[in-house]
C-alpha cells in the first residue's frame, strides 16, 4: 500500500484543525440595533394573527424599554411598569429575555429579536418554556413587528 503525498497529508490536518477551531468572538456575528421607538404593526399570539392591533410603541434605549399606549387622539402615554430587553451573556446574536416589570419580580421571557427591512422583529415564549428556535409565529410564541418611527 502506498503512502499518500506529504503535502495531502498535511492539507487533510490543516482542514481538519480548522473545523474543528472555535469561531473567535471578533468573527462571531454581532447582535443588531434595536435603539429607537418601534410601532407594532403586526401582532401574533400563537399561531393567529391579531387581526385589529393596537397601534401601540415600544421605545428601546440599551436594554430599557419603555411601552407606549394610545390615548385615542393620536397621542401615547407611557406604561406605568418599566420593562426590560435583556441580551444573556453567552447568548447568540439573536437572543434577548423580554422582562416586564422587572422592579417588581417580573420574570423573563426568553425570546429571540432582531431588525430587518427597517423593522424590529421579536418571538418571546411565556411561562418558562423554552426560546423560540426561530423568529417566527408558532404554538406558544408572541410575534410582533414594528416599523421604526422617524425621530422628532
Amino acid at each position: 500500500m502506498s503512502r499518500p503525498p506529504v503535502y495531502l497529508t498535511a492539507l487533510l490536518v490543516v482542514s481538519a484543525a480548522a473545523v474543528a477551531a472555535p469561531v473567535p468572538k471578533s468573527l462571531k456575528r454581532s447582535p443588531p440595533n434595536f435603539n429607537g421607538k418601534w410601532m407594532l404593526v403586526r401582532q401574533n399570539n400563537g399561531d393567529r394573527e391579531v387581526p385589529q392591533i393596537s397601534p401601540w410603541i415600544w421605545e428601546i434605549n440599551g436594554e430599557e424599554l419603555v411601552l407606549q399606549w394610545p390615548n385615542g387622539d393620536g397621542t401615547f402615554r407611557k406604561n406605568q411598569h418599566a420593562s426590560a430587553l435583556v441580551r444573556p451573556p453567552d447568548g447568540q446574536a439573536d437572543e434577548v429575555n423580554y422582562v416586564y416589570d422587572p422592579k417588581n419580580g417580573g420574570r423573563p421571557s426568553l425570546g429571540r429579536a432582531t431588525v430587518e427591512d427597517g423593522e424590529f422583529v421579536i418571538a418571546w415564549t411565556d411561562g418558562g418554556r423554552p426560546r423560540p428556535a426561530e423568529i417566527k409565529p408558532g404554538p406558544g410564541v408572541n410575534y410582533y413587528r414594528f416599523k421604526r418611527m422617524p425621530d422628532k
